[in-house]
């Protein structure tokens, strides 16, 4: 009986679209290597920022036994002589595992709000937490929602999408028929003209025509449509003015700039050495050596180990330097900044050096603010992302995200222009709910409320994330029955 439940399925043998998308998301299993790596990275970068800002700060006095009020005690000493307990959370950063579990309980979702308040009490190591004393920690833990949890879990949905273009090359080889119409197997420039005009025929049928036959082939249309992303559909006036088409691209660059400087010199030697593959494969061994470096790092450390880290910290730069004067040697200035990874490499390369330069002089030895010193720490993390650079995959998916960036924004114009009208909406309908011990509250709360815009919008993020949304759901459902869907649909 439990089997019969399956007989529905029969429905994707019945309609062809359906069938399509079941197969493109079938094929979208192995692919999801690349995107778990990606998660991987995510959670790695965070959790190891989680380590430096919060390590050890998440400790807190249990007053249960304690002989004063909890309002009294301001620090572990106060907590001991009281009689309390010094604890810590279950769920802290004091290292990179306990940052795992962390955020992954964060990026449910689910309860990630006490965590993010845990994490704005925070006031030092071994201090008593006070509310709201580190309000700038609250950007850390939104970031990551919206990373971690609403935007990094749904890149699956990416790798689907990437499947699916596949079928684009399929719908190249139809164009490719419907433009032909002799039927010869090939297209001239008469029919290119006939269907897309001149304008555009004149522009991109020589780029179309690889081997100068004077005719375009299948795969040779195919290829254009599917590498170029040009929507020939479009005004051709529209592509010939954008002007994209047929450009230099970077590896031309490189390619001209190395027959112009000679073989035999001594930058074609930089050169040769810059793009050998044992090149980016030492490099990136470095990068995988400084990113273990990172994860070993935990609360309490001793002394030796922090030295060690120290300077081990000091090598890897010089090895970061090292590889950005061995580039700037074979590309020359202008080529070198034209590449937006090499300006990224630069970026690290600069924090790697003054984060290194001020470690070693110490903190005592100049006046530096102790902000500035945790800062460039946290840069550090960046060096993650030199990996990337090298995954032609994860290339690919990026790619694919930043073309997707412009349709982003729309949404989240779209998704504001809602956030604002359902705050206002809040302000006016539940605006005037208390919390009383005659009427408590299941979720609103001096966190989450529709007194004012502002609190409104944040209560709407917070229902958004799907924290205790329910709870809140029930409190505003007293304001009046009348307004029970309008509640609903708050």
């Amino acid at each position: 009986r439990v089997f019969r439940a399956l007989r529905p399925l029969r429905m994707i043998n019945k309609a062809k679209k359906l069938r399509i998308t079941v197969t493109n998301l079938i094929a979208s299993i192995a692919p999801l290597g690349s995107t778990l790596l990606i998660l991987l990275f995510v959670f790695l970068i965070f959790g190891i920022l989680g380590m430096q800002l919060f390590s050890g700060l998440f400790y807190s006095c249990d007053a249960t036994n304690a002989n004063v009020p909890i309002s009294q005690i301001r620090n572990k000493g106060d907590c001991v002589i009281a009689g309390g307990t010094w604890k810590n959370q279950e769920f802290n950063f004091d290292n990179l595992a306990n940052s795992f579990v962390t955020l992954f309980v964060v990026a449910t979702v689910d309860g990630w709000v006490e965590i993010m308040y845990l994490g704005t009490d925070v006031v030092g190591e071994d201090e008593q937490p006070e509310t709201n004393h580190s309000e700038q920690n609250l950007a850390f833990f939104v970031v990551f929602v919206l990373i971690g949890a609403l935007f990094a879990m749904n890149i699956f949905i990416g790798v689907v999408v990437e499947n699916f273009e596949q079928s684009r090359k399929q719908l190249a080889k139809l164009e490719f028929d419907a433009v032909d119409m002799s039927g010869d197997g090939d297209i001239d420039k008469q029919e290119l003209t006939r269907v897309y005009g001149e304008a555009i025929a004149d522009k991109v049928f020589d780029l179309m025509d690889h081997d100068g036959s004077g005719t375009i082939s299948r795969e040779e249309f195919c290829s254009f449509r599917l590498e170029n992303r040009v929507d020939l559909g479009r005004t051709s006036r529209q592509v010939v003015a954008n002007g994209s088409i047929g450009d230099e691209t970077y590896e031309d660059s490189l390619s001209r700039h190395y027959q112009e400087i000679g073989t035999s010199s001594i930058r074609g030697w930089f050169f040769r050495l810059a793009q050998s593959v044992w090149f980016e494969s030492i490099i990136m061994l470095v990068i995988g050596l400084n990113i273990l470096m990172m994860g070993i790092e935990y609360y309490d450390m001793p002394h030796d180990l922090v030295e060690s880290i120290k300077w081990l910290d000091v090598i890897f730069t010089l090895v970061f330097v090292g590889e950005a004067m061995v580039k700037f040697a074979a590309y020359g200035w202008s080529l070198y900044w034209a590449d937006a990874w090499n300006a990224f490499d630069m970026f690290v390369v600069g924090v790697s050096v003054l984060g290194s330069v001020l470690d070693i002089l110490g903190s005592e030895s100049i006046p530096v603010n102790p902000t500035i010193l945790r800062l460039l720490r946290i840069l550090r993390v960046v060096r993650v992302l030199k990996m990337v650079k090298n995954a032609r995959n994860l290339i690919i998916l990026l790619g694919g995200v930043r073309r997707a960036l412009p349709h982003v924004m729309s949404m989240t114009i779209l998704l504001s222009l809602l956030f604002f009208i359902f705050a206002a909406m809040g302000v006016e309908l539940f605006g005037t709910i208390t919390c009383t011990e005659a009427t408590p509250c299941f979720g609103m709360s001096d966190y989450a409320n529709f007194k004012n815009f502002g609190m409104g919008m944040l209560t709407l993020f917070r229902i958004t994330s799907g924290d205790n949304w329910n709870g809140i759901f029930k409190d505003a459902l007293r304001a009046s029955p009348s307004m029970s869907l309008l509640g609903w649909l708050c």
